[in-house]
C-alpha cells in the first residue's frame, strides 16, 4: 500500500499540466489507502470548470470508494 502514495504525490505535481492527473492522483491514494489525500485532489478535480459529466462522475464514484476504504469495507 505504502508505494501508492509516492505515485499519488508525483500525479499531484503532474496535475499542473494535465488535470486528469488529479483524478488519477485521488485513485493513487485511495489505492494507498490515503483516503484524505484522495478527497482532497478529487475535490479539486471536480471544482474545474468545463469538465464532462462523465469525468466528474469517476471523481464521485472514487470519493465513495474512497469511504468504503476509509470504513474498512
Amino acid at each position: 500500500d505504502e508505494k501508492y502514495e509516492p505515485a499519488g504525490k508525483e500525479f499531484l505535481l503532474a496535475a499542473e499540466g494535465d488535470a486528469m492527473n488529479l483524478l488519477r492522483a485521488g485513485m493513487a491514494f485511495n489505492n494507498g489507502k490515503k483516503v484524505d489525500d484522495a478527497d482532497a485532489a478529487l475535490n479539486k478535480f471536480i471544482a474545474i470548470a468545463g469538465l464532462p459529466d462523465q469525468y466528474k462522475k469517476m471523481a464521485e464514484d472514487e470519493k465513495k470508494r474512497g469511504q468504503l476504504i476509509k470504513a474498512g469495507k
